[in-house]
């Protein structure tokens, strides 16, 4: 299958938002007896810190990103038909 420049920027631009979303995911702070949303921050391990990566939101990210892209390819797609 040979993609069509629109079709191609659109996974570049796809694999960047998944890169830039997983070198900043989303925080939770654990206190003491449940968790908080923190924001987005950068992935440096911190030992000190209670803050752990909130995968359930890194995913559902993921997800909805990887289900955009395939609509636009599908809505790019030469109709040589």
């Amino acid at each position: 299958m040979k993609m069509n420049k629109k079709q191609l920027f659109v996974v570049w631009a796809g694999i960047i938002a998944i890169v830039l979303m997983g070198i900043f995911p989303p925080m939770m702070v654990q206190l003491e007896s449940s968790k908080a949303f923190r924001g987005y921050d950068f992935i440096v391990p911190n030992v000190r810190s209670l803050t752990v990566i909130d995968f359930t939101r890194l995913l559902t990210q993921w997800i909805i990103v990887l289900a955009l892209m395939t609509g636009l390819l599908i809505t790019f797609q030469n109709k040589s038909d």
